[in-house]
């Protein structure tokens, strides 16, 4: 995944670790994180994270193809202990460079230190301190506001499903919604009676309705600019209109990769109930592609697949991220194959 604007210039591999988990959005642990460099600037930045049980094997081609794809060199860094990381380095290593693709160090860290993992390093094999505070890349990028999370497991708690009496509201919100949009189509297709929600949009075109739900996704944009969050029958009515084909549409092609973008759909497709968290989750997913956050959108696509794996664009939106396309060309690939 393409990197996002970089902290602040790297001027040595102090520097480099230090700006891994501003550059991810949270700190790694026990994983692979390559960065790719098109000089004089990162262009992409991918985290694998190792399996948990005996048997699985990380896709080291993939990682060697979307590196290669964007990238003249790259670095490889392990984080861990060396029975868990040194081979998955070298493995790692090996893939990219048999892209053509120069590895230009491959290393790990570990305890307060970087070792230095090539064959030809002539660094100490006790390797050398490694220390965030001697980096101005943490004081630089608190300063444009960047906070890396503590892990990507707490990346991924952005999206946990709310509970309690904010699950029961919006139970209660999005039935009322429900209710608005089937007794709408009623009045305005009396001959849509009977089966299910998904049966009377594949009938065909509620025009009236698109338009309404245009005008609600318009609304939330502008919310989001000014800094609101959404009130429950808002958030409600956006899921439900998003189930029509045009007001999804109309909805991904507006994405621009904004924080206020970004900041809405995670809110909504918290909020969402069942399988309507779907269509949010692949917007946010499209929204955090198109910011270079890979790791966000991956983890917004998992939430598709729970809600519901059919989505189409969230397939397509997975293949790409999968193949490496820079998010520059993902509104051009996503037309493409709509």
């Amino acid at each position: 995944m393409s990197a996002p604007e970089e902290p602040s210039r790297i001027k040595s591999p102090n520097d480099l670790v230090a700006a891994v988990p501003y550059l991810l959005g949270f700190h790694p642990h026990r994983c692979v994180v390559c960065v790719g460099v098109s000089t004089p600037a990162i262009s992409v930045v991918t985290h694998q994270r190792l399996p948990e049980t005996e048997g699985e094997q990380p896709d080291w081609d993939a990682t060697a193809t979307i590196i290669s794809q964007q990238s003249g060199n790259a670095f490889v860094i392990g984080y861990g202990p060396a029975v868990q990381i040194d081979a998955a380095v070298d493995e790692c290593a090996v893939a990219i460079a048999a892209t053509g693709t120069d590895v230009t160090a491959a290393v790990r860290v570990d305890g307060g230190r970087i070792y230095c993992l090539g064959e030809s390093c002539q660094c100490p094999p006790e390797g050398w301190p490694y220390n965030p505070d001697t980096s101005t890349v943490p004081a630089e990028a608190t300063l444009r506001g960047i906070a890396p999370l503590p892990d990507r497991a707490a990346l991924a708690a952005l999206l946990d499903p709310v509970t309690g009496d904010d699950h029961d509201r919006m139970q209660a919100a999005t039935e009322a919604a429900l209710h608005r949009f089937t007794t709408a189509i009623h009045e305005s297709s009396p001959a849509r009676t009977g089966g299910s929600v998904a049966a009377w949009l594949a009938a065909g075109p509620l025009s009236t309705l698109a338009a309404d739900g245009i005008t609600a996704l318009h609304d939330a944009f502008a919310a989001a600019a000014r800094g609101e969050t959404l009130a429950d029958d808002q958030v409600a009515w956006l899921t439900v209109v998003l189930l029509i084909p045009e007001v999804f549409d109309h909805a991904w092609r507006a994405c621009d990769g904004s924080d206020p973008h970004r900041a809405l759909w995670i809110d909504v497709t918290r909020r969402a109930t069942g399988r309507a968290a779907a269509p949010p989750a692949c917007l946010l997913a499209i929204t955090a592609y198109l910011a270079g956050n890979g790791a966000l959108a991956d983890i917004a696509l998992d939430r598709v697949r729970d809600a519901d794996p059919s989505l189409p664009l969230a397939q397509h939106v997975d293949r790409a991220l999968q193949a490496g396309i820079p998010p520059h060309l993902l509104r051009h690939v996503l037309t493409s194959l709509i």
